[in-house]
């Protein structure tokens, strides 16, 4: 599996390590009440978490192409994002 890291760090003195946390943290920095942003993030993650697979079929990835891109979509972090609230 590919190591996941950012080219820049979501806030100063932050890592550089892909983490829904450190996203979650630097909400207020963005103009975003923490509360909204976990719901956005919990409806987006939804969104995606529900449609990706049928949209690649529609798209005219085979079976095998959507397989190859299960890593990308189906993580941790997705599973700890559907849990917000």
């Amino acid at each position: 599996m590919r190591q996941r890291m950012l080219q820049t760090g979501i806030m100063e003195g932050s890592s550089f390590e892909v983490s829904l946390t450190l996203a979650l943290e630097a909400a207020p920095r963005f103009g975003l009440e923490p509360r909204n942003a976990k719901r956005t993030v919990a409806r987006m993650a939804k969104v995606v978490h529900e449609n990706w697979r049928k949209d690649f079929r529609a798209a005219g990835a085979s079976s095998h192409e959507t397989q190859a891109f299960v890593p990308a979509f189906e993580h941790r972090a997705m599973e700890l994002a559907l849990s917000l609230q």
